[in-house]
């Protein structure tokens, strides 16, 4: 069985510009510092999907992981 975490792919993500996920993000798990690519705290994430959904590099993703 797998779960799903949401990750961002720093090679994908277009640093140095308006990040639309930030804002999307109903339990405000997304954070970046400066221009680096965003980071999500999966422990706030609720894997809802709308930062995958507003980010335009599709730097942010679904990953399947393997659950207990």
């Amino acid at each position: 069985m797998y779960d799903l975490d949401v990750i961002v792919i720093d090679e994908m993500c277009v640093q140095g510009c308006h990040c639309p996920s930030l804002t999307v993000c109903p339990v405000n798990a997304i954070t970046r510092e400066g221009q680096n690519p965003p980071e999500i705290d999966l422990d706030l994430c609720i894997r809802c999907g709308k930062c995958i959904k507003f980010c335009a590099q599709c730097a942010i993703q679904f990953d399947e992981v393997e659950s207990a």
